[in-house]
């Protein structure tokens, strides 16, 4: 599953470098967006604030939740498709929308850097 949204997000990448001349300077500036906006850096620094709480408090709060869902499975065999509606669809859902329905292009385009920014920073970070 996490390849397909790999190869999406690849290919979103593919289609904005076409259809907008999306350059590699434009995808880099946005990626880094939250080290020089300063909007975008407020929301870096608090949820480095919090990720470092949670890393901090690990034992007392992360840990038993983990240990909590893995023996329980509250979602069984329906976990790859929580993951696949949670992630991939709302945001083809809100780019479709805005697309046609309000005849948004730039929301829409937005959305679909958006999109394939947190999926190759998501990818990238897990493999790290």
């Amino acid at each position: 599953m996490l390849r397909y949204i790999t190869i999406l997000c690849c290919a979103f990448y593919i289609f904005l470098a076409k259809a907008a001349e999306y350059t590699q300077d434009q995808f880099i500036e946005d990626w880094s967006a939250p080290l020089y906006q300063s909007q975008a850096r407020r929301v870096l620094i608090y949820g480095s604030a919090l990720t470092s709480l949670l890393v901090l408090t690990r034992d007392q709060t992360v840990e038993p939740l983990q240990d909590k869902i893995s023996s329980e499975k509250p979602l069984g065999s329906l976990a790859p498709f929580g993951d696949i509606m949670g992630q991939l669809v709302p945001n083809i859902g809100y780019m479709t929308f805005h697309y046609y329905a309000r005849e948004n292009a730039r929301r829409a385009g937005y959305m679909f850097k958006v999109t394939a920014l947190s999926g190759l920073t998501t990818f990238f970070s897990k493999r790290i």
